[in-house]
């Protein structure tokens, strides 16, 4: 799949982004006055949805277990970077303490803890590259997440303060269990992979199939 297109040659002020949120039934994100449907830049298919409900969920149950102040909201959360005039709704985002909204038009949250991305063949290169400098830039993010659905795999950048280097750490073993220390939670590998499968080189959601089995290296 190409890079997204803006849904028009149309600049939209913040404001009528917001108009054009509250008229459709759609998602759309917004990029320094250019509006892009949200499911163009996700590449969302059943798996992908199915990964990012898994992560929201375990998040979610660890956060109650272990009563940490923290909430897993899904992509229906819109993402605020008021520095570089953009909007975007990342698969999950973990917020810690009292959210912060943006000044312009307070829709956006500003100090997420926590993102993660799901990754799929078009917004693979994004998440990776663009997505991931402007993410950078949020002061309150601590750990970014990508999770690739094509194979088991997890990769964690961390950051203990806004101006260090960030460590990068990957996971590939469904019984691997993994520290995210913003969060201060561990998450099971296979959990966040429950009931994808992998078959014949392609990925499948099978709802009852619980934790999938490794794929064949091949």
């Amino acid at each position: 799949m190409g890079i997204p297109q803006p849904v028009t040659q149309q600049r939209y002020s913040v404001q009528e982004y917001f108009d054009l949120l509250d008229s459709s039934h759609e998602k759309w994100e917004f990029f320094d006055g250019e509006v892009f449907a949200w499911q163009a830049m996700a590449g969302t298919t059943d798996p992908h949805s199915a990964i990012s409900s898994n992560a929201s969920r375990e998040f979610g149950n660890a956060f109650i277990r272990e009563n940490k102040p923290c909430v897993s909201l899904d992509s229906d959360a819109l993402l605020a970077i008021p520095k570089l005039r953009r909007y975007r709704f990342p698969d999950v985002t973990i917020q810690c303490g009292d959210p912060v909204y943006d000044t312009e038009g307070g829709r956006g949250r500003t100090n997420p803890t926590l993102i993660i991305e799901v990754m799929s063949e078009s917004s693979r290169q994004a998440d990776q590259g663009p997505k991931f400098v402007q993410y950078t830039g949020i002061r309150s993010l601590r750990d970014y997440v990508l999770i690739e659905q094509e194979y088991p795999l997890l990769i964690l950048y961390s950051r203990d303060h806004f101006d260090e280097a960030w460590r990068t750490t990957s996971h590939t073993q469904l019984a691997d269990t993994i520290r995210f220390p913003s969060v201060g939670v561990s998450i099971p590998l296979g959990e966040i992979y429950r009931n994808i499968v992998w078959e014949a080189g392609e990925v499948l959601l099978r709802p009852g199939a619980g934790i999938g089995a490794q794929p064949e290296e091949k």
